[in-house]
């Protein structure tokens, strides 16, 4: 078993900047224009979800944030431009409860999907997480990484 202590360690000192590097995005998101120009013109999208339930531990709320600052960092003209949506959904909440058929969903985690008009959806849980999450910047790798290859700037490797 997992003591508090482990789920804790290393996150001390990453969770208050994670946290404000949170708000201060969505100060950010507030201000600028919606999902409009490239995203409308090309019909196609992609979405990073990060489905939680209503009550979230710690490690909960510093896997929400690192994926926060990553895509902020990484990706701002997508996200501004509205080919790149970031998503957290609390599933507990009755509207967002079917994401948990819809994805197969079985505890807090990471789905990019990428939509296209005239085109089925194609999604993919980044895998270990909470592995990752002791990693920060091997979590926060594996979802650029994701990210690159659903908007279609990295090759898939097989």
């Amino acid at each position: 078993m997992i003591t508090e202590r482990e789920t804790t360690r290393g996150y001390s000192c990453w969770l208050p900047m994670v946290l404000l590097a949170s708000a201060v995005s969505l100060l950010f998101l507030s201000t600028i224009a919606g999902p409009a120009g490239a995203a409308q013109a090309t019909g196609e999208r992609v979405t990073v979800y990060y489905f939680h339930s209503t009550v979230r531990c710690e490690t909960c709320i510093f896997v929400e944030g690192l994926t926060d600052v990553t895509l902020q960092a990484e990706f701002p003209e997508e996200l501004s431009n509205g080919t790149l949506v970031w998503r957290p959904i609390d599933v507990q909440l009755a509207e967002n409860s079917h994401f948990v058929t819809d994805f197969g969903l079985r505890a807090n985690e990471l789905v990019v999907v990428r939509e296209k008009t005239g085109e089925n959806p194609s999604w993919e849980k980044i895998q270990e997480i909470w592995e990752l999450a002791r990693d920060p910047e091997r979590l926060s790798h594996r979802l650029k990484d994701t990210v690159l290859r659903f908007l279609g700037k990295r090759e898939t490797i097989l």
